[in-house]
């Protein structure tokens, strides 16, 4: 992702950029730190710090704008947050408001807002991970792991017949997981009112079973025992309803397959979650890097939560929906 020129910035913080580059510059401030600090420097505003938190605050609280003009106008929060982080430095630069004020007190839309930027300071991450999240952020394409393809891909035939129904197909975890006793979900099987019971078998790569759930009405299970980590796991659940059994999935479609992470691979992402400092974006990014293709997917809709007008986060999202 180029930067932004200082004529770009100057130009920025007078608001006399056309539509689609001051678009531009707007969704590279909200992921460079660098950029941000030079737009302050070059805009000598400090003194605008207040009128930032306000603006910002209207722009969090208020309906998401739907209009192209109106989101021009809404994206010039980045200006203003750049001058915050030159009167407060240790703080990032785009500020936020908490919009669940339900449980805040009386005072709290008058309290100091809390820094947001979603893309932690080069410092936080390594060289490499940051190169990863800005080219993802500059794509929109998240960097799944080729691992998860793999996994994917694998066909084989475990118990159960050709039986099948539309929609009923497991659902998660898909790629790999960092837990050793994960949750497995599935769609449900359209009964048309007829009560329904759903049974999972768990195997390992050998395809011997390792473990069975019982029966029960709920669209998700998790092992009892905790599995082996780097281990690849294949899956299948069955659904009875009516006096009839279904099986997903069902042969020739690709297993229901995942990899626990191993005592390394965890501690990297231990690490990884403590370095991302917060942002949903640059975990979900490094997550999808990593193949942990499950946790990436929460991490962008928590960040969809806190910015629900991003078309950044947006793409991001659907480059993952269209992952095989």
């Amino acid at each position: 992702m180029s930067h932004p020129s200082d004529r770009e910035l100057t130009a920025f913080g007078q608001s006399a950029l056309s539509p689609d580059t001051l678009l531009r510059v707007d969704d590279h401030l909200a992921i460079c730190d660098a950029c941000r600090t030079r737009a302050a420097a070059l805009s000598g505003a400090t003194t605008r710090f207040d009128a930032a938190t306000a603006a910002i605050h209207r722009d969090l609280t208020t309906e998401p704008v739907r209009s192209p003009a109106a989101r021009v106008r809404a994206n010039i929060r980045w200006q203003y947050a750049a001058v915050a982080g030159a009167v407060a430095a240790a703080v990032a630069m785009a500020v936020t408001v908490k919009r669940d004020t339900a449980s805040a007190s009386p005072s709290a839309s008058s309290a100091p807002a809390r820094a947001a930027v979603d893309v932690p300071a080069a410092s936080a991450l390594t060289t490499e991970e940051q190169t990863i999240v800005d080219r993802a952020l500059s794509s929109g394409d998240l960097p799944v792991a080729a691992a998860v393809a793999s996994l994917r891909q694998q066909s084989g035939t475990l118990m159960g017949g050709p039986s099948r129904a539309a929609n009923f197909a497991p659902v998660a975890p898909n790629g790999i997981v960092d837990h050793d006793r994960p949750t497995l979900s599935w769609s449900p099987l359209e009964t048309h009112g007829q009560p329904v019971t759903y049974r999972v078998d768990l195997f390992d790569s050998a395809y011997r079973r390792v473990a069975r759930g019982a029966w029960t009405g709920d669209t998700m299970w998790s092992p009892e025992q905790p599995l082996q980590p780097g281990r690849v796991y294949v899956w299948q659940v069955t659904a009875r309803s009516g006096g009839r059994e279904v099986t997903a999935p069902p042969p020739p479609q690709s297993e229901a397959r995942f990899m626990v992470t191993d005592a390394k691979q965890h501690a990297d992402l231990a690490s990884l979650r403590r370095r991302a400092d917060g942002s949903h974006v640059a975990l979900a990014v490094l997550l999808a890097h990593a193949g942990v293709v499950d946790e990436a997917e929460r991490e962008l809709s928590l960040a969809s939560a806190a910015s629900p007008g991003s078309s950044a986060i947006k793409r991001l999202q659907e480059s993952l929906e269209r992952q095989p």
